[in-house]
């Protein structure tokens, strides 16, 4: 956006839109803007910089990027925001292992989202392993005797035993891949191995984290926190940030979590 653009403010009644168009033809970048209401002559313009949020709390929350909030009213979201939903384990259903031997002779059918095992099989269509075992792309699941994922994380255990098909998960994997599960399994258990971690999706750890920078602010501790998505890889995205309004606004580009780095603090 020009001067004019980041020259508008934030305010939830807002008077215009803005929208980015790009128009191919001279493959030029354009910011839209419309008016949603009348507006009187000199009458300032904003717009919702929150625009679509419909989660009042977090909302309230979110607003102290651009509004000053005492730590009175932080704690007041701290006290009346609902606890984090604490992680969700699978079925235990047992699996026995024994229903499974007489997969492991003639054709595998294989299911998977994944591009590069999709090339791999096909490619070596007449792919033989040790046991003279051949493998077969399937188009769903339901088809499969081997679901391979990548993108996504298998909980239906009850149903992999029924259809003794195989995945290339561990049961409860996710709470351990997946950054944002980890912090809340681990959170308040005192762990020699862990660090402060709050999940900016929820309002209460908002305001926790809030109120933690400050704490440490002004108790003169090295104030330097880690922003992370809470599930991409590969250190992706990930942000170091000494602001303390800085990992509120990389919300903007999905789910994040914010620790405190104790290893730059230490230093």
């Amino acid at each position: 956006m020009d001067q004019l653009g980041i020259s508008i403010q934030h305010d939830q009644d807002q008077n215009v839109k803005m929208a980015p168009f790009y128009y191919y033809p001279t493959q030029e970048t354009f910011t839209l803007l419309w008016p949603v209401k009348d507006i009187e002559a000199e009458e300032q313009i904003k717009r919702d910089f929150l625009h679509g949020m419909t989660h009042e709390g977090r909302r309230r929350v979110l607003e102290s990027i651009w509004k000053d909030m005492d730590d009175d009213e932080l704690r007041e979201i701290e006290r009346t925001s609902p606890e984090l939903p604490q992680p969700k384990s699978v079925s235990n259903v047992p699996i026995d292992m024994g229903m499974f031997e007489k997969k492991n002779q003639g054709v595998l059918k294989v299911y998977t989202d994944s591009k590069m095992v999709v090339t791999g099989l096909s490619e070596a269509s007449d792919f033989q392993d040790v046991d003279d075992v051949q493998f077969q792309l399937v188009e769903t699941p339901d088809q499969a005797d081997i679901c391979w994922y990548t993108h996504e994380h298998y909980k239906d255990y009850q149903n992999l035993v029924l259809k003794k098909q195989f995945v290339n998960q561990f049961r409860n994997e996710h709470l351990f891949t997946i950054k944002a599960e980890l912090a809340r399994a681990v959170k308040g258990k005192n762990l020699p191995f862990t660090i402060e971690t709050y999940d900016l999706a929820y309002p209460r750890d908002i305001a926790q984290y809030i109120l933690r920078f400050r704490e440490a602010r002004d108790n003169g501790e090295k104030n330097i926190w880690i922003v992370k998505p809470a599930n991409l890889s590969r250190s992706m995205n990930m942000n170091v940030v000494t602001d303390e309004k800085a990992p509120l606004k990389l919300t903007e580009t999905g789910p994040v979590i914010v620790s405190k780095c104790k290893f730059f603090n230490q230093c």
